[in-house]
């Protein structure tokens, strides 16, 4: 069965093979698992680099403080009650780019994700994601030790991250009495900034901080909500918050959103921020202010603060530098809010004209898809064509898919297999995948199911999640369940939402050598939160089985899953 799909990174064309219904008679009710194999999720979609477009960056109010921008662009502002400048913004894939190509720092893929390609379209003035506590650590020391270099800011002054303290300073939030001896913790334990009954024996009265009512991200009424939220843009998920839509699905460029009164951006929602602060438990520090993926209430107070483990480089966690000024050097010599705006298809182009191989293919891709240019498939063959000359695979991937395609050339299952033949032989995972969804199509002669299965599996134990549910769709008609069942975890871990249902109905009928129908439902209700209809029916029909006590723990563990925040991957 075709279903076709359009937008960026969704599979323009996915192939859907259903088991025989008769091999998955449930236990408890009749299903089937939704074997929905090798779709052309990678094959057929742009692996789109981030680019940026020419929009420029939004104004704080007039007279607020005098801005600072340091030498990449970052805009910088006093905040009363602090000893830093804080960034007006998120810091953006454009600044963390000049990073990497300065350090060539690396850190591992999350989930197969990272901060070039975090599962979804960016453009350079989008916020950095997927970035862990020590990326930013290292973006700070790095950035530190140049405009030392360079005279921009003083030998004693540093970047670092700001504190728990200091963030909620940036936000603008009433400040009380001894709030500073308090950790992060016991900030949000007293309550400060929403309503609790005061007890006089309580740490909130012995710090002599009187609880006051609730207040939010954007300020005291909660019903203005205003930031880069999980809003009725998504239509996917019944959790989105109510009669609230901000028109973007994923991050926003930095200053999309009005300022706040201390002329800073993006404390509410777009992408969760690092703090410095440490936490009782090694190797865990605070996330501040949601992302797009928040919805509850709870998480939108701006008492909240998520510990959450320094290696997790999700792709809705960013962060934000803050100035810590300890010398007298003047920061004022650069004109505030120059007027500057972000590269052109035309500065692109030169840098693409140079040789630099980041602008090749975000030029390539803005030609391919229409980003800030029109759609022009000629101009995108071009660049995509010099970059494959570097040996970009994510050239690689996109001719393969204009070929696969006829996007701009003479459809050719032919070319689209030689050039993910190209991309795999680099290992990259998507390459891998292609080239097992080639071999299985029969592009490159005749269908070689044996190779196929080969470059899927390569692909899974990369970390591929489509890769991972391939494996696991061949290991299932095999009849190796528990080898299926173990493939379709890896990718359910990962937000597939196809592997969350077919390890679900396994689960539940003891296919793979495991029964466990709280854990079925427990992936089954992830699945349908996100939109797999197939899920939601299964949830109906079991949970009247289970225990009040199984079914309230299966659903605690589904909703902690889902506050991760991680991009669906294979979308029904």
């Amino acid at each position: 069965m075709l279903t076709t799909k359009t937008g960026l990174y969704t599979p323009s064309q996915t192939e859907k093979r259903f088991a025989d219904s008769a091999c998955l008679v449930a236990m408890l009710l009749a299903c089937i698992i939704a074997m929905v194999g090798c779709g052309e999720q990678h094959a057929n979609q742009p692996n789109v680099a981030p680019i940026r477009n020419d929009n420029p960056i939004g104004q704080p109010p007039s007279g607020k403080p005098r801005i600072f921008e340091n030498s990449l662009g970052m805009r910088f502002s006093v905040v009363p009650g602090t000893d830093v400048l804080v960034s007006l913004w998120e810091t953006r894939v454009e600044d963390y780019s000049r990073f990497i190509k300065a350090t060539g720092h690396s850190a591992p893929d999350w989930r197969g994700r990272n901060w070039r390609n975090p599962g979804f379209f960016q453009e350079l003035n989008h916020p950095a994601v997927c970035i862990g506590y020590d990326d930013a650590f290292q973006f700070c020391a790095w950035l530190t030790d140049y405009e030392r270099a360079e005279g921009i800011i003083g030998q004693a002054d540093q970047y670092r991250l700001p504190t728990d303290y200091e963030w909620s300073r940036a936000l603008g939030a009433p400040e009380q009495p001894s709030e500073k001896l308090l950790t992060p913790k016991q900030r949000e334990e007293t309550g400060i900034f929403r309503e609790a009954k005061q007890n006089p024996n309580s740490m909130t009265a012995q710090a002599g901080i009187q609880v006051i009512e609730k207040y939010y991200l954007w300020g005291w009424d909660y019903d203005r909500l205003d930031g880069n939220f999980w809003g009725q843009e998504t239509k996917d998920w019944n959790n989105a918050l109510p009669s609230y839509s901000d028109n973007y699905t994923d991050t926003a460029p930095v200053g999309s959103f009005k300022a706040l009164e201390t002329g800073i951006h993006d404390l509410n929602g777009n992408v969760w921020e690092w703090c410095s602060d440490q936490v009782l438990e090694e190797g865990v520090a605070i996330l501040r202010g949601g992302s797009f993926k928040t919805y509850s209430e709870e998480e939108l107070q701006a008492v909240y603060r998520a510990p959450v483990y320094k290696d997790a480089r999700r792709e809705d966690v960013g962060f934000r530098c803050v100035l810590e000024r300890r010398s007298d050097v003047d920061l004022n010599r650069s004109q505030p809010f120059a007027s500057q705006k972000l590269d052109s298809a035309n500065d692109l182009e030169r840098r693409a004209q140079n040789g630099d191989l980041g602008a090749l293919e975000r030029l390539a891709c803005m030609y391919l898809v229409g980003q800030g240019v029109p759609k022009d498939f000629e101009r995108a063959l071009k660049w995509f064509n010099e970059a494959a000359k570097r040996e970009s695979v994510v050239a690689f991937n996109n001719l393969g898919a204009m070929h696969a395609n006829g996007w701009g050339v003479p459809q050719s299952h032919e070319q689209a297999f030689a050039f993910y033949r190209k991309s795999a032989q680099r290992n990259d995972p998507v390459g891998l995948f292609n080239l097992g969804l080639a071999y299985d199509k029969g592009w490159g002669g005749a269908s070689d199911k044996k190779k196929a299965f080969e470059y899927y599996l390569r692909s899974a134990e990369e970390g591929d999640a489509d890769g991972q549910y391939a494996t696991g769709q061949r290991y299932y008609s095999s009849q190796e369940f528990n080898n299926a069942q173990q493939w379709f975890a890896r990718a359910a871990a990962q937000n597939h939402l196809y592997a969350q249902n077919n390890l679900g109905t396994m689960l539940v009928n003891g296919i793979g050598g495991i029964t466990d129908p709280q854990q079925g439902y427990k992936w089954w209700l992830i699945a349908s939160r996100q939109g797999h209809q197939d899920a939601v029916k299964a949830c109906e029909m079991i949970a009247a089985t289970l225990s009040t006590s199984d079914r309230a723990e299966a659903e605690a563990e589904a909703s902690v899953f889902l506050k991760r925040g991680l991009a669906p991957v294979h979308t029904p």
